[in-house]
């Protein structure tokens, strides 16, 4: 055999070393951006099941909107940054959490489809009832964007839920 026969065989030899590295990198990369999905997704259940963002869900279905409504002080502090603790507006904690949420899928960090799957029946119901009061605060601040994030995540729990809710026949 010649040398050239030799080089070429060492080369094409060292071409499938490096191919055969190259897609078993890929495949790590993948199952590491799996593991790292999942601790994402692990990580939003749990603030989904934290007593504050239970308590704040509790109280949006059962005291918010008749507050918001006729409690002008309660209003005012709504609107009011800085004022609007999670000590005095349970509803914060459930905006904070959508927020957060909200900005990890929308830059890919969080599956939102497994997100969806664990929680759109809450996050849409909540937004059902904060949607308004938002959009009053936008207006009094004159800040569109104000918790652009958490609206983002309820729209995409609700296009989830529509995909994925069975159709009745009637």
């Amino acid at each position: 055999m010649s040398w050239e026969a030799v080089s070429a065989l060492a080369t094409l030899f060292t071409g499938v070393v490096i191919l055969a590295t190259v897609a078993v990198g890929l495949v790590q990369l993948s199952e590491l951006r799996r593991a790292t999905q999942l601790e994402g997704v692990v990580r939003v259940a749990e603030m989904f099941s934290t007593a504050d963002f239970l308590e704040g869900l509790r109280f949006l279905r059962s005291d918010f909107e008749r507050q918001f409504n006729e409690d002008p002080q309660f209003r005012e502090d709504f609107f009011t940054p800085l004022k609007n603790s999670a000590a005095s507006h349970r509803e914060h904690q459930v905006l904070m959490v959508f927020e957060l949420v909200g900005t990890y899928i929308k830059h890919g960090l969080v599956n939102g489809e497994a997100i969806f799957d664990i929680g759109s029946t809450r996050i849409v119901g909540a937004w059902r009832i904060l949607g308004p009061a938002i959009a009053a605060l936008r207006e009094k601040r004159n800040d569109p964007l104000a918790w652009e994030n958490a609206e983002i995540l309820a729209r995409d729990a609700a296009k989830w839920l529509e995909r994925h809710t069975p159709k009745t026949t009637g």
